[in-house]
């Protein structure tokens, strides 16, 4: 199985971070979610990985992946149930 390191935007109390999967610590802190999802992208593309983007309340809403052109767009956004999401 890869070792795909999914890069998750996460809140914290008057920040967002981003941080892989399974890490402890974030990679990086911004002030605002917008930021956030730009870093987690750019990293995300280095390793063929998705951005997870979750709420205030830290529930995911959302994947975003890339599509055959290697960017990201509206297009290859899937949201997230309330189920968590498993590879096939």
């Amino acid at each position: 199985m890869a070792n795909i390191k999914n890069q998750h935007v996460v809140p914290r109390k008057k920040s967002w971070a981003v941080k892989h999967e399974d890490a402890e610590k974030a990679s990086k802190i911004f002030e605002n979610k917008n930021d956030a999802i730009e870093y987690a992208r750019n990293m995300a593309k280095k390793n063929d990985a998705c951005v997870v983007l979750h709420d205030k309340k830290a529930k995911i809403e959302e994947f975003q992946c890339k599509d055959n052109l290697n960017s990201y767009s509206r297009g290859t956004i899937w949201p997230v149930m309330d189920k968590p999401w498993m590879p096939v």
